[in-house]
């Protein structure tokens, strides 16, 4: 890890944005690992995240990392590819910071960054063409139709992640919720700048997908996984 990266930043009190308690571990890991790993908007206006980035293969993002299951194996698995994973909830960055802590010990994953607040604060500070791949796993679907204004796949934010992404960057969406599936489907469909590359074989899982706690509930409990695999074109 960068010390440009990690050096000014600080365990920010966010506990107003948890959902649940927190245990004594989650609040240790919350303000003493943390740090270690947090991206702030400094660190995109300063280039430090792009210093880092350009020593890597490949950059991705995850919006929305839940437990950090996905995020964690990609993290080990893919030792050649830096994440960024961002969450607003702090549950689940303590739960992916248990896991970091368990594998790593006292040695800190260098390809691995969080942002722990709402994306929305962070994407206009994004350069162009800065990641290889975005990863959109189980979000939200936001069941009442008043509130799907607040999905996070819709048109504007599309024009974002479109300019984010790096051409013929992929963006998957994963969802168990057959509405917002084809919420997405015809979104991606109406634009300019996406092409879905499975469109016909979306309920096979990707050869490189790792399960999260959600998604083995999900099939546990016998309900159909969408994986859209969609290409930046623009």
């Amino acid at each position: 890890m960068s010390d440009n990266i990690s050096a000014n930043n600080k365990f920010i009190n966010f506990y107003g944005r948890t959902t649940g308690h927190l245990s004594k571990r989650s609040v240790y890991l919350l303000e003493n690992l943390l740090s270690k790993y947090l991206l702030n908007i400094d660190n995109l206006k300063d280039n430090s995240f792009y210093k880092l980035a350009q020593q890597y293969e490949k950059v991705n993002l995850e919006i929305g990392f839940g437990s950090g299951d996905f995020l964690f194996n990609s993290v080990i698995n893919n030792p050649n590819s830096l994440y960024l994973g961002v969450e607003v909830f702090s549950n689940g960055v303590a739960t992916l910071l248990d896991k970091i802590d368990n594998y790593s010990k006292e040695e800190v994953l260098p390809n691995v960054l969080i942002y722990n607040a709402n994306i929305y604060y962070l994407l206009d500070y994004f350069t162009e063409n800065t990641f290889d791949n975005l990863y959109i796993l189980f979000p939200d679907p936001w069941h009442k139709n008043k509130h799907h204004k607040r999905r996070l796949i819709n048109e504007d934010n599309l024009t974002l992640f479109s300019k984010i992404l790096k051409k013929d960057g992929v963006l998957r969406f994963v969802s168990d919720h057959a509405d917002y599936v084809n919420w997405a489907i015809e979104h991606f469909e109406k634009s300019n700048n996406f092409k879905i590359l499975n469109p016909d074989d979306f309920k096979i899982t990707p050869a490189d997908h790792f399960q999260t706690k959600y998604e083995r509930k999900a099939i546990k409990e016998g309900r159909e996984i969408a994986y859209l695999n969609i290409q930046n074109i623009k």
